[in-house]
């Protein structure tokens, strides 16, 4: 069992501590004092986590960029927006998602930081929940660079926040930090988008690689739950600060904890 406050301190200089697994803690809740401040009010006012609606893709998308492919231009783009409790983010970052009957089907076109400048990886994480319960989350984060990593994170009983809303940072998860996802397909490229060097994410994740547990076929009676998010460190004002965005707005590196803010995945018939 790994405790999610004391190991995420420990990783706090590491950006994958960051971007996979250390996710509950690596940098400050400003203002999150015993879990009650002003940073903790924010979380109420996120607002109920989206509904998003995934396209059936009647061809295989893995060799697919989403900058030139026809069913990543027609998909349904979301932007990705500051965490729950802070407004600084990342740059402007958008991701689609596309699926057939055996795989889910990412895309994210990452816009690429200015000032201040990125210092470490520039990192997309996809959480998935294949059954909604909040029990079985797997992540999958791969960087700029073309590293990838996958873990699977479970917990006894579904999490729940802190009376104030909060996440509950200090709870016990079982982490697999090294899962093996067979068949995980992971393309990064270049490119311009609307005017913009921007780098790009595409992700195809089979349901047969998925832990058994997890192992639930994308049909329109199915309950997954999902979040993405981008991360990075950057360098301003002579400290280091860590840079994030969401799909569904989540306290900032607490979407381990905090299953309850992933948005739900609705597969279109």
């Amino acid at each position: 069992m790994i405790r999610a406050g004391s190991y995420l301190r420990a990783r706090h200089a590491a950006l994958w501590g960051v971007a996979l697994i250390a996710v509950a803690c690596a940098a400050p809740l400003a203002g999150c004092k015993n879990n009650s401040s002003s940073a903790a009010t924010v979380e109420h006012r996120a607002g109920k986590p989206p509904v998003v609606v995934a396209q059936f893709a009647p061809d295989s998308l893995l060799d697919a960029g989403p900058l030139s492919s026809p069913a990543w231009q027609n998909a349904a783009w979301s932007p990705l927006i500051a965490p729950a409790n802070t407004s600084r983010t990342t740059a402007p970052t958008k991701a689609a998602v596309l699926f057939d009957a055996a795989t889910l089907y990412v895309a994210v076109i990452s816009a690429l930081p200015t000032a201040p400048d990125p210092a470490g990886p520039d990192a997309v994480s996809l959480f998935l929940d294949t059954k909604g319960d909040g029990r079985e989350l797997l992540q999958v984060s791969a960087d700029s660079a073309g590293t990838t990593r996958c873990a699977w994170i479970r917990s006894n009983v579904a999490i729940e926040p802190l009376d104030d809303g909060s996440p509950n940072l200090g709870y016990p998860l079982d982490v697999r930090p090294a899962y093996q996802l067979a068949g995980l397909n992971a393309q990064i490229r270049t490119g311009v988008f609307e005017g913009q060097p921007v780098w790009t994410l595409t992700l195809a994740v089979p349901v047969a690689g998925m832990p058994a547990l997890m192992q639930v076929p994308p049909a329109n009676d199915a309950h997954w739950k999902f979040n993405i998010l981008r991360t990075y460190l950057a360098d301003g004002a002579g400290q280091r600060a860590v840079m994030q965005s969401n799909l569904s707005p989540v306290y900032i590196n607490a979407q381990t904890v905090s299953p309850y803010r992933m948005a739900d995945l609705v597969f279109a018939p």
